[in-house]
Parts: structure tokens; sequence; C-alpha cells
């Protein structure tokens, strides 16, 4: 059954699938900006490309995009960690990243699943004595591309639980590889958002 109404935007959860065991959920943000697509086209005003005075154009790549999350500080985040380890390797450590929009019972209606997702950005709010308002952090996060799906669908009720079997092999496979450094970490999620893709194409 379809829902008639319009998707609510504030019950949601965001899931980093990161192959280490009990590492999968950070799922707590206060906003999330950034879902999106955009075609980058080459315009063409040759005099035979052009008739009736309308601009021709030519589609030439889809535009990456960035996803922006922004929470509470929360300490003992392995998000922290994820983005630090970017940093020292100077190299690209990317994963799956799954936005749901929830409804009343807390299950999925729409999800984005996010390609080679890796940070960017990572911002802390400022301090102030008279605001009684906690410490804020601002991540943005560059994707190589997402796909929507409809939770709710019938003919998606299926993938929707192999994409769930997919996020617990990401785990079970990360319990098996935790101890042997960060390559081969990179190993299991680029093996993971694989299986992801797989299942969603």
């Amino acid at each position: 059954m379809f829902q008639s109404l319009p998707v609510n935007a504030f019950h949601f959860k965001v899931d980093f699938i990161f192959p280490l065991p009990s590492k999968s959920l950070d799922a707590r943000f206060e906003s999330i900006e950034g879902i999106g697509k955009s075609i980058v086209s080459n315009k063409k005003t040759g005099t035979q490309e052009v008739q009736n005075s309308v601009t021709n154009s030519s589609a030439v790549e889809l535009e990456k995009g960035q996803l922006t999350l922004k929470r509470g500080l929360i300490p003992g985040s392995f998000l922290i960690d994820w983005f630090e380890m970017n940093i020292t390797l100077k190299k690209r450590i990317p994963i799956p990243i799954v936005v749901s929009a929830l409804d009343a019972n807390h299950s999925p209606i729409y999800s984005w699943f996010f390609y080679n997702a890796y940070p960017i950005k990572w911002e802390t709010g400022g301090f102030n004595a008279m605001s009684g308002k906690y410490i804020t952090e601002t991540i943005v996060i560059q994707y190589d591309w997402y796909k929507q799906v409809n939770m709710q669908s019938g003919m998606f009720s299926a993938v929707a639980n192999a994409a769930l079997g997919a996020a617990n092999y990401v785990a079970d496979a990360g319990s098996k590889v935790a101890q042997k450094g960060v390559s081969a970490v990179k190993s299991g999620v680029d093996s993971a958002a694989g299986a992801v893709g797989d299942i969603l194409d």
C-alpha cells in the first residue's frame, strides 16, 4: 500500500556501513542537506546547431553531490576515527551510506543509497557561555552517485531484505578483517559497496 501524503522530513536515520563489528550505526542527526543530481551541459550556439532561436545543449556528465550532515557533538563517535584515517593516510576510504525517511513505526518509507562516500570537511561549532545550546558538528561528505528507493513498494520488499542482508554481510566480513589493518578494512568496504550495488541494479 502506497502512502498518499507527502513524506515527513523530521523522522529519519543515517547508517554508515563500516566493515567493523558494532560500527554500523551513527544514525542521529539534526539535519541533512545535499541529496540531489544535476546534469552539466555543453551549450552549442553555432549557426547550424541552433534552430528557431532555441539553444541546443548536450549532456556532458552528471555532477557529483555532497551531503552536509549536522548534529550535536557525540563523544567517541567512530565517524571521527574514519575522518582521521582519511587525513592520516592521505587516501580516500569510501563506504556505503544509507539515509532513510521513517514512518510512525520507525520503518523506512524511502531510502537513499550513497556509493563511494567519504568525508571532505569536518567543522565543530563555537562555544558561547550565554547560550544553553549544545555543541554542534557539521560533516560534509562527497559521494559518487546514489539511488533513491521506495521501500514500501511491494516489488521492492525482497530487495529491501536483501539490502539489509548485505549490511549484515558487511559487519560479518568486518569482524574477520578488523585486526588486519586499514588496508584490509578498505578492501572489505569496496566489496560491500559492490554487493549493495549489485542488489539495487
